[in-house]
């Protein structure tokens, strides 16, 4: 779209209705980034959305661009008639007091300059205004579209062929954990240890017999005392 042939009001127009959209798509992006920090949108979501946000302002950076230069190329045609019209005022206020002019005339030419000069002040205030407004939300747009895409336009840049084109978002790589050791189920568990030897058991020592005449000990298995040959 071409804007040069735009009248004042038009060009306002379109100025401050862009100045709208760049706020509302600004507000759109900062609500999908404060679901994606609750945790409220997953991520082939959050990518789907975030390339359209991301693409709609890759379409609006080159239409701003070319509104700026119709806006610059208006306001500068506005300075020279500021220019021309309080020269007119001057020259209309000496030939007035020096009563080259009447007075019903010098009022309505006044009047006329006046109005055309507050118009002038009035479209010089409000386009500046919203395009500060504009260039603030395009900024803040494209710093945090940054944080999530590969490559954007980080500022509005005066040439639209100077706006880089937007990369595919590519899913962050998966921190995997570390090796893990197996945990075994407990049955398994529970036969690996019943297969398992357990600790020898200690030998218990052979019990020996005393011999009731001598006292002497004797073997368990003995019959008679070999100290003293007595039954056992």
């Amino acid at each position: 779209m071409s804007y040069d042939f735009f009248s004042e009001e038009e060009l306002r127009h379109e100025v401050e209705l862009t100045e709208k959209q760049t706020q509302k798509l600004r507000s759109q992006l900062d609500r999908l980034l404060s679901l994606k920090a609750e945790g409220k949108v997953s991520d082939p979501i959050f990518r789907e959305v975030l390339d359209e946000i991301a693409n709609r302002y890759n379409a609006f950076v080159p239409k701003v661009n070319e509104m700026r230069k119709a806006v610059e190329t208006k306001l500068d045609s506005m300075r020279e008639e500021d220019k021309d019209l309080r020269h007119n005022m001057e020259n209309l206020e000496v030939r007035f007091t020096i009563g080259t002019i009447a007075e019903d005339q010098y009022k309505v030419n006044r009047a006329s300059y006046v109005m055309r000069l507050q118009n002038i002040e009035e479209f010089g205030k409000a386009v500046t205004s919203a395009f500060a407004s504009i260039n603030d939300n395009a900024n803040k747009l494209s710093s945090a579209l940054m944080q999530t895409r590969q490559t954007i336009p980080r500022e509005l840049s005066t040439e639209s062929s100077g706006i880089s084109a937007l990369g595919t978002v590519e899913p962050k790589e998966r921190i995997m954990p570390s090796s893990i050791p197996s945990v075994q189920p407990i049955q398994a568990r529970a036969s690996q240890e019943r297969a398992a030897p357990g600790p020898a058991k200690a030998t218990q020592a052979p019990r020996a017999k005393l011999c009731s005449r001598c006292g002497a000990e004797n073997p368990e298995s003995s019959l008679y005392c070999y100290n003293c040959g007595a039954k056992i």
